[in-house]
């Protein structure tokens, strides 16, 4: 499924989309996905068969970031002509809209943008898109085949969540924050279904990225998702915090979306252990402006220890007698996590700065003690 989607938190604007496109034409070919990992079959449903990644989000500027979702071909033709234009002269907002109605004649395309008219003020809008209003997420701007799955979050955040006014210096990480979270609980749906394609009917199944304005320009947010199982010691009567059993962060290099993702299949027998035998890949997703841009494989080895963004994916099934999903978004100047190889080959160390230490612990005895 596809899902395009934007948010106003508290004055924040956060554009997201994840990275799955599907065709009708047959496809053998085997492929790996950020979130599910390999795949033996690429029929999803039907005649509809899975063709890879793609990113949804295009910054175009500093100033303007659009989403697509809908006929590939007719975004490329909507991009590559906004792209054009920006090689002449500022694109405009009246742009974009003239654009989308001389190439979707029939509807067969989605746009969500975000663009700054100056002074940091944000303007968001969406070309055959569908809004609405949320307490917590503002104005809410979506489409795609998985748009229910947005209109479902909406109900479930406003029912749940506890009004939070952030101070004007946390108001871009705050939305961040509620984004990334929205995206750790479609994985945790994917992870928690069977890893086959079938899954996708239900799910998304691949990668997401994340757009929002800072330090005067459009960014795509670069962080780490760490899923954990929490087990309880009979004998100690504690919590143990296992190693993570699937680590998958993504980042931006020399214009594709890096996915490098650790897994460990076995992960019941993670704890006591030095170091960690994990499964490695690392997914490069082009745009629709260099697709078929030459991988040269010279993203930045080790890149992760760098990322400040880490949401750590708490499940169990002792505190409620039923599998429990929670999670917890960590920001800070030392990265919360770190992964280096070990002499043995596809054993890891896995580390955790002193703050997402105590940070983790803090959270566990709040919610599991």
């Amino acid at each position: 499924m596809t899902i395009i989607a934007s948010y106003d938190i508290c004055g924040c604007k956060v554009l997201l989309a994840d990275t799955l496109i599907t065709s009708q034409q047959k496809n053998e070919e085997k492929t790996t996905l950020p979130t599910l990992g390999k795949i033996d079959s690429t029929r999803v449903d039907g005649d509809v068969y899975i063709v890879g990644n793609l990113q949804k989000i295009q910054i175009l500027s500093d100033y303007c970031a659009v989403a697509y979702a809908g006929k590939v071909s007719l975004a490329h033709r909507f991009i590559t002509a906004l792209s054009d234009i920006l090689k002449e002269r500022t694109l405009l907002i009246k742009d974009i809209e003239d654009t989308y109605k001389d190439i979707d004649v029939n509807n067969e395309l989605a746009i969500i943008y975000l663009y700054n008219s100056g002074d940091e003020k944000i303007t968001s809008g969406g070309l055959n898109s569908v809004y609405a209003l949320s307490d917590v997420l503002g104005e809410v701007i979506y489409r795609g085949s998985g748009e229910q799955a947005i209109t479902d979050y909406i109900k479930w955040l406003d029912n749940n969540t506890e009004r939070y006014r952030p101070s004007p210096d946390e108001v871009v990480a705050n939305g961040v924050r509620v984004a990334i979270q929205q995206i750790a609980q479609l994985q945790m749906a994917e992870i928690s279904s069977s890893n086959t394609p079938e899954s996708i009917k239900d799910y998304f199944g691949s990668g997401y990225e994340i757009v929002s304005f800072y330090d005067g320009k459009f960014n795509k947010i670069d962080l780490t998702y760490a899923f954990i199982e929490l087990t309880y010691n009979h004998q100690t009567k504690n919590i143990d915090i296992n190693y993570p059993y699937l680590i998958l962060s993504h980042y931006m290099d020399d214009d594709f979306l890096v996915h490098e993702r650790y897994q460990k299949d076995n992960y019941d027998y993670l704890a006591d252990r030095n170091s960690v035998e994990y499964n490695y890949n690392k997914i490069f997703t082009p745009s629709l402006l260099n697709y078929d841009k030459i991988i040269t494989n010279t993203a930045q080895e080790n890149k992760l220890n760098t990322l400040n963004f880490c949401c750590f994916v708490f499940h169990d099934n002792f505190k409620h007698g039923y599998e429990m999903w929670q999670s917890i978004v960590m920001r800070s100047d030392t990265p919360p996590i770190s992964i280096k190889n070990c002499n043995e080959e596809n054993f890891y160390q896995v580390d955790y700065s002193l703050q997402a230490e105590i940070q983790l612990i803090d959270f566990v005895e709040k919610h599991y003690l």
